[in-house]
């Protein structure tokens, strides 16, 4: 009896990876900075600090904040990379 070993360089594919998860990573960032920053200015106004608000507009203002934090939710599961690696789990 004999034996047959394989090697095979995957260097290559380990780089095209990490330059994947490096993309991932700056879009991510990409996206949720601005939205985070509209996210606290909503807070802002609507803790008043910026000055008296309206009922009507405080309504508004936190349908805008929740919409803010469901589009944050939904980059951070589109462009986390255990996401991606794990598809099955956004949908679960």
């Amino acid at each position: 009896m004999g034996s047959v070993t394989v090697f095979q360089d995957i260097s290559h594919l380990k780089e095209l990876d990490q330059m994947k998860s490096d993309f991932i990573a700056m879009v991510a960032h990409e996206l949720r900075a601005p939205i985070a920053t509209v996210e606290q200015q909503l807070t802002v106004i609507l803790d008043k600090m910026a000055g008296e608000v309206t009922e009507k507009q405080g309504q508004l203002l936190s349908r805008a904040k929740e919409r803010t934090k469901g589009v944050l939710t939904l980059i951070k599961d589109l462009l986390d990379p255990n996401e991606i690696l794990n598809p099955g789990k956004i949908f679960s």
